[in-house]
């Protein structure tokens, strides 16, 4: 095996693995929220203030879950591209759009097109039926740099 396509399998089981504990996680942190929440609308002898301070660590809390998952997204991204993976960052003028914006505004005029792989998640296929890389709806398209090079690459003489 290449050593290339064992570090992505490599990458990819961590990213796997890290995002199964994180929504793990996350759910269990999420119901001690709940939890949380009904023992204070129960709690009458805890002072407003109190309550008040509980509530603003709670977000807090949420929000930094959210921040250290961007973060670790980031920066799979970013490994995923040097291994050559998807390309570290979406294609200019993509990362806002939806499925059909991105059929309609581009794959149709390129002659590509798109194979549902997960939720909100595609592999694009050029004209010759290539993997040119993977479209994330609302986040963008990861061209494949692989694929882009086979591309532009001058046919082999026989």
């Amino acid at each position: 095996m290449d050593p290339k396509d064992a570090m992505k399998q490599i990458i990819q089981h961590n990213k796997t693995t890290f995002e199964n504990t994180f929504n793990i996680l996350a759910t269990g942190q999420d119901q001690m929220e709940t939890m949380m929440a009904m023992f204070l609308n129960q709690a009458a002898w805890l002072p407003a203030e109190g309550k008040k301070v509980i509530e603003e660590w709670v977000k807090a809390n949420k929000k930094g879950r959210e921040n250290f998952k961007n973060v670790v997204d980031e920066s799979f991204k970013k490994v995923g591209g040097f291994f050559g993976g998807t390309a570290a960052g979406p294609m200019e003028g993509t990362k806002e759009m939806g499925y059909w914006e991105f059929k309609e505004g581009i794959c149709n005029n390129a002659g590509w097109q798109l194979r549902k792989t997960d939720p909100q998640t595609y592999v694009v296929i050029n004209s010759k039926h290539e993997k040119m890389g993977i479209f994330k709806s609302r986040e963008g398209f990861f061209p494949d740099p692989e694929a882009f090079k086979a591309a532009e690459a001058p046919p082999e003489s026989a």
